[in-house]
């Protein structure tokens, strides 16, 4: 019985079995290459939903997880394409990779459209890697009150070298409504 561990690369893993007798010391050796196939997955989290005001924006954080067994998204095995679409005309969005894992804009995070940023030390992301990745939602000026936009922010996988069946599309929505006035309201306590 051969157990191959979560997260083996793919390709051949080499195994070899010895039977030797206690009592005469003869022994007998097999070979038995095993192919481990690659495991493609991409999943991103969560959907989102928050408030904005007419012509202001709203921040979202992702976060894009490689549950597979190859690089996904470096530019030669695969590329993967970060994109956004708005329910409503006149919406906009800008994705960034949050550098610093800080969940706010600050100044290494850098505005994206693919993986082939460098992350943890290498270009697209590794198997087991996540990361995280910063929506923020533009409101044109004249948006009416009440407005909802459904902004699908999805991760695309294409083929570069790898010849296996691409992971499929890793979806999510930020949903944003319109408000008078963007009141964020904040309760502490203390002794």
């Amino acid at each position: 019985d051969v157990s191959i561990p979560a997260g083996a690369a793919p390709g051949p893993l080499h195994l070899y079995v010895r039977a030797l007798s206690p009592s005469t010391s003869t022994q007998d050796r097999i070979h038995v290459a095993v192919v481990v196939n690659p495991v493609r997955s991409l999943v991103l989290t969560p959907n989102n939903s928050g408030t904005v005001f007419p012509g202001g924006f709203v921040l979202y954080s992702h976060t894009l997880v490689n549950n597979g067994n190859v690089v996904e998204g470096d530019g030669t095995g695969s590329s993967v394409s970060l994109d956004i679409t708005h329910s409503q005309p006149g919406w906009t969005s800008v994705i960034r990779y949050d550098a610093d894992g800080n969940g706010v804009i600050s100044a290494p995070d850098i505005v994206v459209s693919n993986l082939t940023f460098v992350s943890a030390g290498a270009a697209g992301i590794a198997p087991g890697e996540s990361i995280r990745l910063l929506v923020q939602v533009f409101a044109p000026p004249g948006a009416a009150l009440g407005t909802v936009d459904a902004a699908n922010f999805s991760a695309t996988t294409v083929n570069g070298s790898y010849v296996t069946t691409v992971p499929p599309v890793a979806t999510v929505v930020d949903t944003t409504t319109v408000i008078a006035g963007d009141l964020t309201l904040l309760k502490e306590q203390a002794l």
